[in-house]
């Protein structure tokens, strides 16, 4: 309260609470994740940053994506990398990015499918 008073606050900090884990316990969400974005149709274009939600689905970051990129959405599946490669099949629409393990800081790729 002082530090409001002293110094007359300052911008809002806007946080989420979200629920993790197995036992979906509510917490604050101080840092979300921050991923890096390559384009499968794009090689040599820089790589692009997001910041979003832990609790997102998977099917939350791909629309997002696919609307920040312009991609079509029916067309479209997100892949996760690991160590520069890519893992497996796409990642589910109903999974959180934690049960996909998706984790921040890690590389994930929309790719369309013409």
């Amino acid at each position: 309260m002082y530090v409001a008073y002293r110094y007359g606050g300052g911008p809002e900090i806007e946080r989420k609470v979200v629920l993790v884990g197995e036992k979906r316990e509510a917490i604050i969400e101080l840092y979300p994740y921050v991923l890096t974005v390559v384009r499968s149709e794009q090689v040599d274009a820089p790589a692009t940053r997001v910041v979003t939600s832990k609790s997102a689905t998977c099917g939350d970051l791909r629309r997002m994506l696919c609307a920040r990129f312009s991609m079509d959405e029916q067309k479209s599946y997100l892949f996760h990398y690991r160590e520069e490669k890519r893992t497996g099949s796409p990642l589910e629409d109903s999974k959180t990015l934690e049960e996909g393990m998706v984790e921040d800081l890690h590389k994930v790729c929309p790719l369309t499918i013409f």
